[in-house]
């Protein structure tokens, strides 16, 4: 797994010369390789320099044999250093698989908030896409919840899931893509892959919560007083984590290339735990699940 962070200080005349000479120092500790790129958070930077940079990290990472990374908190928002790095067909692990994941989990914690039992709810999915992943999910929440209602132009491959829940376990799922009355009354929404246009057309419940997990979704409607929710964050164990990264993109790097059941084991087994919850404008207040 490969790590890039910024340089911490210049404190050193060592430091001060690998700046100036635009190397990037790199660190391999417990089987993380650790990039340290010539940039500081407070000090401004040429475009020139930038290119010459971001060219030579380039190299260093396909030199790895490398196609997955993990940027720095401050990195992250250097959209030249991240839109080189993804023009070179190198992804950039951003939380958002591991959102995946942790859908019960989250739901747990909502409902916790809420002094609720998820046993006594109804969700309501939006899909369009059933990878094997996303079914494993869906089969997971139905058996948790009192219903499950789907939303989905797929008619035919989620009436084969619908087939598949009874045949197994006796359970019944609604299904429907009625714009007008799928979303009215549904309290609790999970947005698998609906975009920002096709959530758009839905009338939807004023207070509803919605989890996105593609995340980056805005409610246009003026009567929607409800959550949205676009991200998450975590607390993981001690080991994993690395100064000026999120325990978010550290964690989906540790479980990256594992299958869903060795994903849900490894969360079990590390005790993950959901701290917070995040919307359009930052971390959303707990009260406001009361």
């Amino acid at each position: 797994m490969i790590c890039i962070q910024e340089y911490d200080n210049l404190n050193s005349m060592n430091s001060k010369i690998k700046y100036y000479l635009n190397i990037i120092d790199v660190k391999i500790k417990n089987n993380i390789i650790l990039y340290r790129v010539p940039l500081l958070k407070n000090k401004r930077i040429s475009k020139i320099r930038l290119k010459i940079i971001s060219k030579k990290l380039i190299k260093k990472i396909k030199k790895n044999d490398e196609n997955i990374v993990i940027l720095s908190n401050f990195l992250k928002k250097n959209t030249y250093i991240y839109d080189d790095i993804l023009k070179n067909k190198i992804e950039i692990i951003n939380g958002k698989r591991l959102f995946y994941f942790l859908v019960l989990d989250i739901l747990d914690y909502i409902f916790r908030l809420k002094n609720e039992k998820i046993e006594q709810k109804e969700i309501t999915i939006l899909i369009n896409n059933f990878d094997y992943i996303s079914k494993k999910i869906i089969f997971k929440i139905a058996q948790k919840v009192k219903k499950t209602r789907i939303i989905t132009n797929d008619i035919n491959t989620c009436n084969n899931i619908e087939k598949e829940l009874y045949d197994e376990y006796g359970i019944l799922i609604d299904i429907s893509n009625n714009i007008e009355t799928s979303l009215i009354n549904s309290k609790i929404i999970l947005n698998f892959d609906f975009s920002n246009s096709e959530i758009n057309n839905y009338k939807i419940f004023n207070k509803a919560i919605i989890i996105n997990l593609i995340g980056n979704i805005i409610i246009h409607s003026k009567r929607f007083n409800g959550i949205n929710i676009n991200h998450y964050q975590i607390d993981i164990p001690e080991k994993y984590k690395i100064d000026k990264f999120s325990n978010q993109d550290l964690y989906e790097g540790i479980v990256f290339n594992f299958n869903f059941e060795q994903v849900q084991d490894k969360i079990r087994e590390d005790k993950i735990r959901i701290i917070s919850l995040i919307g359009n404008r930052g971390v959303i207040n707990k009260k406001e699940f009361y």
